[in-house]
């Protein structure tokens, strides 16, 4: 029937439209599925790579401890190796709880953190193990990665063989050298596998990233700048990934490059092969190179055989650049490298010239207060006697005097033993004075206005053959002293310097101001840090060699002809120095004359120079 027939209305799509956008839609949803899980892909690759790397530095680090656990035989080193060690395995249990059908998350995650893989990176790590196990490039790095940790199992059982070798009562050197040969082929296995691990993450990661690009390219405008502004992101970090590997590459270098400790390979006959710059500059080189080529004989008193045959450490005099003198705790092993097999000698130093100055310096410093102590007990117990013997000396001869036929020869025999009385009675004060027992009332004194007051006597004390000079600085602060013991003093030093110059030459009096600090303390032993004056006395005699200058200070310690002197100027300044709170320094070698530094605390400028203090 006509206007019977029911119009039906048109799809709003039809099915051609619908089944188009349904498979655009599936199409889609399935490329942006395929861009996460690449994305996803990538943040596991990275963590692998960080993982490696992190695996790589524990490994070496490892390695590094074996060797100086070889070289010291210090259980700390064998401690640190197993320390380092313990990175690798948690990886590891990490691995092999994943390889298991339904692995426990906390596990892997507990193994994964002991190998300091970061939170962020653990979840994309445990995925891409197992979803991406049948990919070719990660399964190739994960039987890389265990062949690896088969290479640690073996580098823990070359462990225990050194250590079993050091708790012999001698342990075998070639056994060791032999044991560290091993341990340097296992190493060389190590770094080929965690190449080939790296180098295949990386094409995977080409790999990955080409896809993306591709799976990109069909995406919405929208969608294109998206993967593009996330693509940037991925390649900046992976450029921040290469250069964090860069960077821990050349921290690894400079930790033997730039080492503090000092480290040497010579040959066995002793030419240097290589010296890191902490050798060289402790000898007083600042370039490494300028010592390559040279026989270790040029630096130590010792054949190279010597060097090695001491198995513990010792300290050995070494002649440095331009006649440096230092002293070095040595220890040195023979060595032989893996490539050429050739015998070398390995020798690690530390500079101890400081630390040996120090103990000589405390060791003179001990023994001159043993000395003092001696001779201040001595002085009194004979100062008592020449009191004794003085007296009656004097008794004696107000009798003879008053007896009109009196013996001259006994007169003759009082007066020599009143003379003779009266020095030992010099001697006795100037030993007092050496061990601080004699105590004189110290005033405040311009050092200065001494010197120039005591100039004129002392350019009478001295041959016209020898020139005085005065080099006093301006201002001066003021010092402490007794105005007695600072005459003594010039006067004592002076004839200690007119005698060393026979000949004729300089005698120079220098004063200056001198600030002592906290750092400078280890420098001078018996200074505390603040303000003091320093005097100097300056000759251009003969000087002293270092055996001279070490007993210069103790009484009766003479070089001169015995009628010459007693021994007593040097060791008598010294007790006025050390009296006032002060040093002395000496300055000398043979042939190039003397400087004795005196340095004594200064006093605040406030105080009026010349008026007394109670000491």
């Amino acid at each position: 029937m006509p206007g019977s027939a029911s119009s039906s209305r048109p799809p709003l799509f039809s099915g051609r439209v619908v089944a188009f956008a349904s498979v655009f839609g599936l199409v889609l949803l399935l490329l942006l599925c395929v861009s996460f899980a690449g994305i996803y892909g990538l943040s596991g690759i990275r963590g692998y790579v960080l993982g490696e790397g992190l695996w790589s530095k524990a490994q070496k680090r490892s390695v590094i401890a074996l060797h100086q656990y070889a070289f010291t035989g210090d259980e700390r080193f064998h401690q640190a190796f197993h320390d380092e060690i313990e990175i690798t395995r948690g990886d590891r249990r990490a691995r092999e709880e994943l390889e298991r059908p339904d692995p426990d998350m906390s596990v892997v995650r507990e193994g994964f953190r002991q190998g300091q893989i970061p939170e962020s990176a653990i979840t994309p790590m445990a995925r891409l193990f197992r979803w991406g196990r049948n990919v070719g490039f990660v399964d190739h790095s994960i039987e890389a990665w265990d062949r690896g940790d088969q290479a640690i199992d073996e580098l823990e059982e070359l462990a225990d063989a050194l250590h079993r070798e050091f708790e012999a009562d001698a342990p075998d050197t070639l056994r060791l050298l032999e044991i560290l040969g091993t341990i340097g082929e296992v190493d060389d296995r190590l770094t080929q596998l965690e190449d080939d691990f790296s180098r295949t993450f990386n094409e995977g990661a080409s790999q990955v990233e080409r896809a993306l690009f591709a799976v990109l390219a069909l995406l919405t405008l929208a969608l294109l700048v998206a993967g593009v502004l996330g693509t940037r992101f991925f390649l900046r970090q992976i450029e921040r990934r290469d250069e964090a590997l860069r960077g821990s590459e050349l921290r690894y270098r400079e930790l033997f490059e730039r080492n503090v400790v000092g480290v040497l390979l010579a040959t066995d006959d002793g030419r240097v092969m290589e010296m890191n710059e902490a050798f060289a500059h402790a000898l007083g080189y600042p370039d490494p190179k300028e010592v390559e080529g040279r026989s270790v004989r040029d630096f130590f008193s010792l054949d190279p055989q010597e060097l090695t045959e001491s198995v513990e450490p010792r300290v050995v005099p070494a002649s440095g650049a331009g006649g440096l003198r230092r002293y070095l705790l040595l220890a040195a092993t023979p060595v032989r490298t893996a490539t050429s097999g050739a015998n070398q000698i390995l020798v690690t130093a530390t500079d101890v010239t400081e630390r040996r100055t120090l103990e000589e310096r405390l060791a003179r410093a001990r023994k001159m207060e043993a000395m003092g102590q001696l001779a201040g007990g001595v002085a009194h117990d004979f100062n008592n006697l020449l009191t004794v013997i003085l007296g009656h000396a004097e008794i004696l001869e107000a009798d003879l005097r008053s007896q009109a036929n009196a013996d001259p020869a006994m007169m003759e025999s009082i007066h020599e033993i009143l003379r003779t009385s009266r020095t030992a009675a010099g001697l006795t004060r100037q030993l007092l004075t050496f061990s601080r027992s004699r105590i004189m009332e110290q005033r405040v004194l311009d050092v200065n206005e001494a010197v120039e007051a005591a100039h004129s006597l002392i350019t009478r004390l001295l041959p016209s053959i020898i020139e005085c000079r005065l080099e006093l600085a301006v201002p001066l602060e003021p010092v402490k002293l007794s105005p007695v013991h600072l005459e003594q003093l010039l006067l004592n030093m002076t004839i200690n310097a007119r005698d060393a110059m026979a000949e004729g030459g300089i005698l120079t009096l220098r004063t200056a101001m001198r600030s002592v600090s906290e750092g400078r303390r280890a420098e001078r032993l018996e200074l505390t840090p603040g303000t003091y004056v320093m005097l100097e006395v300056e000759d251009t005699g003969h000087g002293m060699d270092s055996e001279t200058v070490a007993r210069i200070f103790e009484p009766f310690f003479t070089t001169k002809e015995q009628e010459r002197g007693t021994g007593m100027g040097l060791a008598t300044v010294y007790g006025i120095v050390t009296q006032a709170g002060g040093t002395i320094d000496v300055r000398t070698a043979p042939g190039e004359g003397t400087i004795f530094t005196i340095y004594l605390p200064a006093v605040p400028s406030a105080v009026t120079a010349g008026s007394p203090e109670s000491s």
